[in-house]
C-alpha cells in the first residue's frame, strides 16, 4: 500500500491518512462494544437460568466470536483504504479527461491545479506528455489489485 501511495503522490494525489484511521478506529471500538454486549448478555442469560459457566467455558465460548468479530473488522479497514485509493485514482483519471476534453493538456512547464477533496487532497500535474499520468494510473490500479487479491486470499481461509 506504501507503493501505491507513493505513485499516487508522484501523479498528483495527497493522501490525508487522519480520515481513514478515524474510520478504523471507530470500526474497532464498534466492534468491542457489541462483543461486550454479547458476552454479558449471555452471561445474564445463563445467570437467569440458574447455571454458572467455568470461566474457560465462558472464554473459549466467547472468544470465538471475539476472534471473527476482530477478523471482519481488520478486512473492513483494508477493503476501505484500497476504496479510498481507488475512488482517488478515479479522481485523476476524471480530472485528466476534462483537462484532455477542455485542451488543457498542452506544452507548458508543471502547473499544479489544488482540488480538496473529502479524504484526502488531490492536484493534477500538468506536464507536456498525459500518457506519464495515465501509465502510472495503470500500474496503481494494478497494485491496487493485487493488494486487494492478497487480502482476499489471506481473509477467505
Amino acid at each position: 500500500i506504501q507503493d501505491i501511495d507513493l505513485l499516487l503522490h508522484s501523479v498528483g494525489v495527497k493522501i490525508i491518512y487522519t480520515k481513514v484511521l478515524h474510520y478504523c478506529y471507530f470500526s474497532i471500538l464498534v466492534v468491542f462494544a457489541v462483543d461486550t454486549l454479547y458476552s454479558v448478555g449471555n452471561f445474564l442469560l445463563l445467570k437467569s437460568a440458574g447455571l454458572e459457566p467455568s470461566t474457560p467455558l465462558y472464554i473459549v465460548f466467547t472468544l470465538q466470536h471475539t476472534v471473527i468479530s476482530i477478523a471482519t473488522a481488520m478486512y473492513q479497514g483494508i477493503v476501505k483504504m484500497l476504496e479510498m485509493r481507488l475512488v482517488m485514482l478515479n479522481k485523476v483519471l476524471k480530472n485528466l479527461a476534462h483537462q484532455w476534453d477542455n485542451s488543457i493538456v498542452k506544452p507548458m512547464p508543471k502547473q499544479r491545479s489544488l482540488q480538496c477533496l473529502d479524504s484526502f487532497s488531490m492536484y493534477t500535474i500538468v506536464t507536456n506528455n498525459p500518457c506519464e499520468i495515465i501509465q502510472e494510473s495503470m500500474e496503481i490500479h494494478h497494485m491496487i489489485c493485487d493488494a486487494a487479491s492478497t487480502a482476499n486470499k489471506y481473509f477467505t481461509y
